[in-house]
């Protein structure tokens, strides 16, 4: 596959359904070799408020990258610089999408809200993509969710 074949658009609630279940099924089929099952069960929503995803998507910069008219990622990045979400779906890991996504969120970044500071929280399965893409890891965070500790890692990049 090329990146080619792959358009990013900006969020449209139309894909909302979409975008919840590539997240879960992500987080299900990938963070499974990080995460236990009982850590994996508190972190997929079962019946998420799309509301409440709507509104995290939409105030805040969030593209998706679409293939044949399927979502196969997301990324959102907030005002602040924060990235708040990066996911791809799991059959088309290491395909380069994340990086796609995250290179135009940078562009963003870069470009519209001129802050040089890049941060996000990575899970244990997604660390050593950050790595890679530059950001350092400033702490350990421990997120406890009924008892089920979901760790991740704060990290940090200039760009």
């Amino acid at each position: 596959m090329t990146q080619s074949s792959i358009q990013l658009y900006r969020y449209d609630r139309k894909y909302l359904s979409e975008i919840t279940t590539l997240f879960n099924q992500t987080i299900q089929e990938i963070n499974q070799q990080d995460y236990s099952q009982l850590e994996i069960n508190e972190w997929v929503q079962n019946n998420p408020n799309l509301n409440t995803w709507h509104r995290r998507l939409s105030e805040s910069f969030t593209l998706l990258a679409i293939k044949d008219l399927k979502v196969i990622g997301f990324g959102n990045l907030e005002v602040t610089g924060h990235i708040d979400m990066l996911f791809v779906e799991s059959s088309m890991i290491r395909q380069h999408i994340g990086a796609l996504i995250l290179t135009e969120l940078t562009n963003y970044q870069r470009n519209e809200l001129q802050i040089n500071v890049q941060t996000v929280e990575a899970s244990i399965t997604a660390v050593s993509f950050f790595e890679h893409c530059g950001f350092k890891i400033i702490k350990r965070q421990d997120n406890y969710r009924h008892q089920q500790n979901l760790v991740n890692y704060q990290m940090v990049r200039e760009i």
